[in-house]
């Protein structure tokens, strides 16, 4: 019999783990557990074994296990933080690779972490002194440069980032996440042929790069190069067949262009034998996001009678797809399963479990869901959303009216006082907008019905008159906060802050008999929308106009609370809580504007 010795078993478990056999690792490790007392390198491809299996909560118990046995050892608090950062604990990694640095002899590595997290964590001032720390210690150390130049974007410094970003493309040309960022910025910006170039670059060096391919098709759409985008999507696919995101991306397009058969390169993987049931289940969702709820709903019986344990996430979707087509008691079955699988997921359970009681009725039930879920997640402004609904079935009206009092929390405003003025920058606004509505359908997912939408975050492009009109829209957001009484206890009036800025923007151009579903935004703020060209029908019992509290539940019928008569020149801000939709029009002219979520710096 032979008998390994530890650097013999290390080696083995080293080369295991870097061809791919974790599984080997984390059963040989998981069979002879005394091995993570012998060295801290087992521990740590014993906890990179189990992440890339997924089981991170594994991967940190082991980790802090092992930090008991070999206390403070930077290698393994060093691990510990990557886990974190991949689980999107920031403060978390912040506060381990802190640890490691004063642990030991500070490592470039470490401290190229610390900036990482920083960063994630949105302290991006510390990231930036930490880049710059790290940069006197190893100047040229590219990776830190990366992250010192996205830090710079987080606050509004594209020059400097891009300049980073072309210093290391001198250095190193075939850097390939230098080009691929600095390709974005420009693609943000709505340079596109320069944001191309640099993608194609990027190609010469790697030809077989997924995730730049789509990117560079991705930048083909936004440039009109349609045929060129959809070879881009294709070649992608060919190389990273169960990429999901690729998959959605590709179909998002095909769906916006009108084609026969949008979801037929999804539809090609769903029939082979091996696709990972969680590609089916982002299938799912995109079906029911496009309201396809029959074939969602075929595809998860399919699933269901070849799988035995089903995720709460499966669950989860299914319980929607059944509220969706009415079936409420099969809803309140498969959401109540979600609720009680182990290890669900909480915040999906809970909330279809709310929206089926909702859908049924039981509005009061539903409230302690509703409650519940703004107390795990209060910057969520979509749970004040549906306590307003809960409220309002309940005829609860003292709290639905300190929630949704549209009297003070609707602001209506003319930008322009010069009615020339008015004329001609909307004149020039609605040319240039028109301009990039290419699409025939609207897109999934999203609120409007009958029309299309732009892509990308409209109010970053360096155009002008875009700029101009970003400025006008947050200061009469300021003068609207100003205007407005603070209550601690209130979701928008608790928080009025003295600096705010746009959180995504989009314009709207809906056709004859479009108009918006309710909706709301749970990530936003304060929204708002701006008016750009209407049709003369605005003019006739409500067509087009923009309306409050005319909730959107299956199963139940809400009347609007209030409605507001839109005008070429105004701005209609409000909490991005409240439901909020519009009535169709009937008229061969379009209704153009632009929408947008500010929140507080």
């Amino acid at each position: 019999m032979t008998y390994l010795n530890e650097k013999q078993i290390v080696g083995q478990l080293l080369n295991a783990y870097n061809t791919g056999q974790v599984a080997s690792v984390v059963n040989y490790v998981s069979v002879n557990r005394q091995l993570l007392k012998l060295n801290p390198v087992i521990i740590h491809i014993f906890a990179q074994s189990l992440r890339r299996q997924g089981d991170n909560a594994q991967a940190e118990k082991v980790l802090n296990q092992g930090l008991k046995k070999f206390k403070n050892n930077p290698d393994l608090l060093n691990s510990l933080g990557n886990l974190y950062l991949s689980m999107a604990k920031p403060t978390a990694a912040i506060n381990v690779f802190k640890k490691a640095l004063q642990a030991g002899s500070p490592s470039p590595d470490i401290m190229f972490n610390l900036s990482r997290a920083y960063n994630q964590a949105s302290r991006f001032e510390e990231a930036i002194r930490q880049c710059k720390h790290l940069l006197t210690v190893k100047p040229d150390y590219s990776s830190a440069k990366i992250v010192l130049a996205e830090s710079y974007v987080q606050l509004g410094d594209r020059t400097t980032a891009k300049r980073l970003l072309q210093d290391i493309t001198m250095v190193e040309p075939g850097n390939i996440k230098a080009l691929n960022n600095l390709a974005n910025l420009f693609r943000e910006e709505g340079k596109y042929s320069q944001a191309i170039s640099y993608f194609r670059t990027a190609m010469t060096h790697q030809p077989d790069n997924a995730l730049i391919l789509r990117n560079l098709a991705a930048c083909y759409v936004l440039n009109v190069e349609k045929e060129a985008a959809l070879e881009m999507y294709r070649k992608a696919i060919g190389l990273a067949p169960l990429d999901w995101q690729l998959h959605e991306e590709l179909a998002l397009f095909l769906w916006a262009e009108n084609a026969d058969k949008p979801f037929q390169y999804i539809e090609s993987q769903i029939a082979k034998t091996d696709t990972p049931i969680d590609f089916k289940l982002s299938y799912i969702q995109l079906l029911s996001n496009a309201d396809e709820f029959r074939r969602a709903l075929e595809l998860c019986n399919e699933i269901e009678k070849v799988t035995s344990s089903l995720p709460a996430a499966f669950l989860v979707a299914k319980a929607r797809i059944h509220r969706e087509l009415h079936n409420f008691s099969d809803a309140l079955h498969y959401s109540k399963l979600a609720l009680a699988t182990k290890g669900a997921h909480t915040i999906g359970a809970m909330s279809e479990h709310g929206y089926a009681l909702l859908s049924v009725g039981e509005a009061k039930a539903a409230l302690t869901y509703f409650q519940t879920l703004h107390r795990l997640e209060p910057a969520n402004q979509g749970w004040w959303t549906m306590i307003s609904t809960c409220w309002k079935m309940l005829e609860n009206r003292n709290d639905y009216l300190w929630l949704c009092d549209y009297t003070n929390l609707i602001h209506v405003k003319e930008l322009f006082q010069d009615p020339i003025e008015n004329v001609q920058f909307n004149n020039q606004l609605s040319t240039v907008l028109k301009d990039l509505h290419h699409n025939s359908n609207p897109p999934i997912g999203q609120s409007l019905q009958n029309g299309t939408q732009t892509y990308e975050d409209l109010l970053e492009s360096e155009l002008p008159i875009l700029q101009q009109l970003k400025v006008r829209l947050i200061e009469e957001a300021k003068n609207f906060i100003r205007q407005s009484t603070k209550d601690k206890k209130h979701p928008f009036l608790g928080r009025l802050p003295n600096n705010i800025s746009v959180k995504g923007s989009w314009s709207v151009h809906l056709h004859t008999a479009g108009f918006h579903k309710s909706h709301f935004h749970p990530q936003g703020w304060l929204s708002g929308v701006y008016y750009v060209d209407l049709p003369d029908e605005i003019e006739e019992a409500g067509q087009g106009w923009i309306v409050f509290g005319r909730a959107e539940v299956a199963g139940q019928h809400f009347e609007a609370d209030v409605a507001v008569k839109p005008q070429v020149g105004s701005v209609v801000f409000f909490p991005a809580y409240m439901w909020h939709g519009t009535n169709p029009f009937s008229s061969q002219k379009g209704r153009l504007t632009v929408a947008f979520d500010i929140v507080p710096d």
